[in-house]
């Protein structure tokens, strides 16, 4: 297929390529007004054909950064997340999490078949975010994992997981993550699993994926079958940057040095950005 350049975005990525198919046509579904993400029917065919084992209700085309509105009250939120962009160097693209949630719980109604020991893995504070946004019950096979990332190096990291919580047994589970960038977090506690239950079918759910860059049939390193509400391709060179609107809103010094590293990579108007954030922690 053709590949072209768009001059607009090169200037936007900071001299950083940005490439798209011309037969997508991308630019016509994604406004600089901050629409939510657009559907791309090529890149659907092109994940079907080459991930059998992955099913997600919308492919996307990202023309800049996403972030995903995980607070609440999220209909009102998610309308002022909006106007970061106003602030940005790039398009941000808010998608509402409740739309996320929404059509996860879809494609897990109409797909899915567990078992009556399907055992749900939350691991860490996006999966829990996914679990208090979605409306779940929590059942004698609900399981929260304490998760802890330990940086080893640049895209490089060590999983803690607080795995003596879970049970003795398992014949099946769905490990749900709220973003899947490199699928190292979903493949590390699969990995794990497997070893620990011989034989255990290893799921996962997700609110966006990240297109897989490997040849695993889920696109997951030890994942059986992903669920995914979009599976997200970046225009840049690189993948798109993917945050959620609760860790830039939160004030520790973890996720402060999220918001400062994302302000100085895409923000142009980091007063801007720091007064609508404030503005956003005023209506939680």
């Amino acid at each position: 297929m053709k590949k072209e350049y768009s001059t607009k975005y090169l200037q936007i990525n900071r001299k950083r390529g940005v490439i798209f198919d011309s037969s997508e046509t991308p630019f016509t579904t994604i406004r600089p007004d901050l629409s939510d993400l657009g559907t791309s029917s090529g890149l659907a065919e092109q994940l079907r054909a080459r991930f059998p084992a992955l099913t997600f209700s919308q492919a996307c085309i990202a023309d800049g950064a996403v972030i995903i509105q995980d607070i609440s009250p999220l209909e009102k939120l998610t309308q002022k997340a909006k106007l970061l962009n106003s602030s940005s160097g790039i398009t941000l693209q808010v998608v509402d999490g409740f739309t996320l949630a929404n059509n996860l719980g879809d494609l897990l109604t109409n797909s899915q078949r567990p078992t009556i020991n399907t055992t749900r893995i939350f691991p860490g504070e996006g999966a829990r975010a996914m679990f208090k946004i979605s409306g779940m019950q929590s059942n004698e096979n609900t399981y929260f994992l304490q998760t802890q990332r330990i940086m080893r190096g640049p895209g490089s990291f060590y999983l803690s997981v607080d795995y003596p919580t879970l049970p003795t047994q398992m014949e099946e589970a769905i490990i749900y993550d709220d973003v899947v960038a490199t699928g190292q977090t979903a493949s590390t506690i699969a990995k794990e699993l497997k070893r620990r239950y011989p034989g255990i079918k290893c799921k996962v759910a997700t609110w966006i994926m990240v297109e897989p860059r490997n040849s695993f049939l889920s696109g997951i390193e030890d994942v059986d079958f992903v669920f995914a509400s979009s599976v997200v391709r970046g225009n840049y060179v690189r993948q798109p940057p993917i945050n959620s609107l609760s860790c830039f809103v939160r004030s520790t010094r973890k996720y402060e040095a999220i918001k400062n590293n994302f302000l100085q990579k895409y923000i142009k108007d980091a007063n801007l950005f720091n007064a609508t954030l404030q503005e956003l922690r005023g209506e939680i």
